[in-house]
């Protein structure tokens, strides 16, 4: 089953990273990653030519959360951040083919930012006492404790 949690995705990032910052053996595994895609644009949306190859590019960002270990039926939390950069390349000026790891903090620099972006949070959890669980961890962010 999939949610929707109400949780802002700055304050999730920031409490991770204070969580990271002290926990001695943490309880939780963060993987993030960054994408590019390019969608061509249609004659009639742009004042295009036919001859010409005009995409809009688009970065995707990727964070995910779930528990550590090989627990089965473990909750995933995905924070999904689509960018538009419109028809030209990112100031890196190249775009890799493979998804691109990222540190969280880099995550945070590169997707967590006002006005930039649309952003989606979901929860991947299959019965109602894994979405306990991650019910309980949620609360732990809304009051920033860190001892998960």
């Amino acid at each position: 089953m999939e949610y929707n949690p109400d949780i802002a995705t700055g304050h999730l990032v920031q409490w991770l990273k204070a969580y990271f910052a002290t926990s001695i053996e943490p309880m939780l595994e963060v993987s993030a990653h960054r994408t590019f895609t390019a969608e061509p644009i249609t004659e009639d949306a742009a004042d295009v030519s036919k001859d010409e190859e005009v995409s809009l590019m688009t970065v995707i960002g990727n964070l995910e959360v779930t528990p550590a270990g090989n627990s089965h039926g473990k909750w995933l939390l995905r924070i999904h951040v689509e960018d538009i950069l419109g028809s030209h390349l990112p100031e890196q000026g190249s775009v890799p083919d493979a998804p691109e790891e990222m540190t969280l903090e880099a995550f945070e620099t590169e997707f967590i930012l006002p006005d930039r972006g649309t952003a989606f949070v979901t929860l991947e959890a299959e019965t109602q006492e894994i979405r306990d669980a991650f019910d309980a961890f949620l609360a732990d962010v809304v009051t920033d404790r860190y001892e998960v």
